[in-house]
């Protein structure tokens, strides 16, 4: 037990290693440490554990940001597949893999499959939080994302306002987010 023990403490490590990595912009260190904690996770707890989905999320979000969105799909639904088995559809986590599915459609090209993920993240998201929420306005931004992808800027502007207004009320005008708030609007009326 002691050597399990030790060894799920390493796969932490692994984890928050890569974690920090990945903050650095560095997400190739990052892919090589999250896949050292997953192979322990799987081998200690077996796919259908939290950390195991876990791990499988950010392997996915580090090929995303190495840009290889194939490979992050695949370990996207991977991870979504195991949290909607294990919390169902109305939880956070789960909302976040949806995300994560969504971006990955959206860097393969594929901006309605994209749109199905983020409205439904939205969704939970909204059970669960409520309007006011960093998440709701990332899912309003992510959504707004894919409509100006399909050509609709009056829609992708709908949505960019409604994350403006949340990141405005929480961090205020002078916040990265709240930066890419404005940004995207004014590409909305550009397109406009």
């Amino acid at each position: 037990q002691t050597q399990n023990k030790d060894r799920e403490l390493w796969a932490h490590i692994l984890s928050d290693v890569g974690f920090v990595d990945n903050a650095l912009g560095d997400p190739k260190h990052a892919l090589e440490y999250y896949k050292k904690a997953l192979a322990i996770f799987q081998e200690l707890f077996g796919e259908f554990h939290p950390d195991t989905a876990g791990l499988l999320k950010s392997v996915g979000d580090a090929y995303s940001a190495l840009g290889d969105p194939k490979r992050a799909l695949e370990y996207h639904e991977k991870a979504l597949k195991i949290r909607q088995e294990l919390f169902g559809e109305f939880h956070p986590d789960t909302a976040g893999s949806l995300n994560g599915v969504g971006d990955a459609y959206s860097a393969l090209g594929d901006p309605k499959r994209a749109l199905e993920y983020y409205e439904k993240a939205l969704k939970i998201f909204q059970k669960l939080f409520g309007e006011l929420h960093p998440s709701i306005a990332t899912s309003f931004n992510n959504i707004g994302y894919a409509y100006s992808a399909l050509g609709d800027p009056k829609h992708a502007l709908e949505y960019y306002k409604k994350a403006l207004k949340i990141r405005l009320e929480l961090f205020g005008e002078r916040h990265p987010d709240t930066a890419t708030s404005f940004n995207n609007i004014g590409g909305a009326y550009n397109a406009l």
